[in-house]
């Protein structure tokens, strides 16, 4: 079947996606290839990419048709014979067929490597912190989302080696969980990963890290969230000590990466790409731009508050005209702020 993505045109199997494609591919997957060439096109210079996992090659023909300026190279793979197929129909480069991890462990260092797995990134996350030059961007892409968001503690706990948080920033909190694993994956090899941009997708999240800095700065920020399920707030704390709100035991998240999860300066470069790349991507670059200005764990829900205290849900301008705070892309009718959260309630009860 022949389609177009963005502006290229490419052949895929038909049927829903499933493992037991022809050879994977996911059309709901388009909007997570258009952020990520917003985001390459906004770093302005030539990459060495890997694609170990390629399916159909969709990602590397796109990459290669709209944003040839920042490609040097692209490698695509696919331990499926049949995806190498797909891929040769529409990636005109070098494709190779064999495991994920012994391709990344066997060409060299990348300046970008991207792991987009059906399910974790975790089995791949060792020889693809080894594969990363110095400098260069590891992307990352986890469908898992039961595990991250709560929904099945005990797969957080043994893929992540942390403990999720099913509330109203639960995504988030996924997040934030899967930054600090591979940045502990990572500093193995002494390579430092900072976040530079972040997404939550439909039934996935995204997240691109930077090789930078030292080792043992990474680790100053990570930490644990407290969280009350009886008055909503949270405090966000560098060890694991009992806390306890409202006469009983805060809920605990983590470890976790506690520190920024976007550069400012990025996600609105990223914002005025996403205008020129697909128009399907601009409100949701729009946000984010305006959401990586505040530096603060966890989102709040409007109607989460307004159901706890029995209160009307405000309309969301008229309540960041009250508060210090912008939306978030992370759920509908939710704020990033600052303020305290005692400042939040009585914002709710003048409105």
């Amino acid at each position: 079947m022949e389609l177009i993505e963005g502006t290229t045109r490419i052949i895929v199997p038909q049927g829903k996606p499933t493992k037991r494609m022809e050879a994977f591919y996911n059309p709901l997957m388009g909007i997570q290839r258009s952020v990520t060439i917003a985001l390459l096109k906004s770093l302005g210079r030539k990459m060495r990419i890997a694609d170990p996992l390629a399916g159909t090659g969709v990602r590397a023909a796109r990459l290669m048709n709209e944003s040839s300026e920042v490609v040097k190279e692209i490698i695509c793979n696919d331990a499926n014979p049949n995806a190498v197929e797909y891929v040769k129909q529409n990636f005109f480069g070098r494709v190779e067929n064999t495991d994920a991890n012994v391709f990344l462990h066997s060409n060299g260092a990348f300046d970008f490597v991207d792991i987009d797995p059906f399910g974790s990134p975790v089995p791949f996350l060792d020889s693809a912190c080894q594969s990363l030059s110095l400098g260069g961007i590891l992307a990352l892409t986890a469908t898992d989302t039961a595990a991250l968001a709560g929904s099945a503690v005990q797969a957080c706990k043994r893929k992540y080696w942390a403990m999720p948080l099913n509330n109203e920033y639960k995504h988030e909190t996924g997040i934030r969980i899967l930054i600090r694993k591979a940045q502990l994956i990572a500093s193995q090899y002494e390579k430092s990963l900072v976040p530079i941009y972040c997404h939550l997708g439909t039934h996935y999240v995204r997240v691109f890290l930077r090789e930078e800095g030292a080792v043992r700065d990474i680790f100053k920020q990570h930490g644990y969230i407290h969280h009350c399920f009886r008055c909503l707030k949270r405090e966000v704390k560098q060890l694991n000590v009992p806390e306890r709100c409202c006469n009983a035991p805060m809920s605990v998240a983590g470890p976790l990466w506690t520190g920024r999860l976007w550069d400012d300066v990025l996600a609105k470069t990223v914002a005025v790409e996403a205008e020129k790349v697909d128009e399907s991507i601009i409100k949701l670059a729009r946000t984010i731009a305006d959401e990586s200005a505040v530096d603060a764990v966890g989102i709040y829900s409007l109607p989460k508050i307004a159901s706890k205290y029995k209160l009307a849900v405000p309309k969301m301008d008229l309540f960041l005209s009250k508060i210090t705070g912008v939306r978030s892309h992370f759920a509908k009718q939710s704020v990033r702020t600052t303020d305290p959260y005692d400042r939040l309630i009585e914002a709710f009860k003048t409105l």
